[in-house]
């Protein structure tokens, strides 16, 4: 039997960040009431990128257009996502390993991103 791992809310600040720095939305507005600006929908909610699956899904989209490797492993407690830049010489691989698969996506971008700032 499996044990019981209760749902837990992801981290609207790293959507935020996601958002700005991975999908390369404009956002306003406070965690609780943020929206991406322009586009179609005058006030698109932000997705819920390090809670839900499907907008994870969304990020590693992302990753992989722009010619990023992504490896994504569970087990019973964690999950751990690897994001590799493998067609470079010089192979960089950011990981992250986390309760969930949204937030483990979520967290490997964000080393990525800030990385990339050094």
């Amino acid at each position: 039997m499996y044990p019981f791992i209760p749902w837990k809310e992801g981290d609207r600040a790293l959507d935020k960040f996601i958002g700005e720095k991975i999908m390369d939305h404009t956002i306003a507005g406070d965690p609780d009431e943020m929206f991406i600006l322009g586009g179609l929908v005058a006030k698109q909610p932000v997705p819920f990128y390090s809670s839900k699956i499907e907008d994870a899904w969304l990020v590693v989209d992302k990753l992989k257009s722009i010619g990023l490797e992504i490896a994504i492993y569970t087990d019973t407690y964690t999950s751990t996502c690897h994001i590799t830049d493998a067609p470079s010489s010089l192979m960089t691989v950011w990981e992250a390993e986390t309760e969930s698969v949204p937030l483990a996506i979520c967290k490997a971008a964000e080393k990525m991103t800030e990385d990339s700032k050094k």
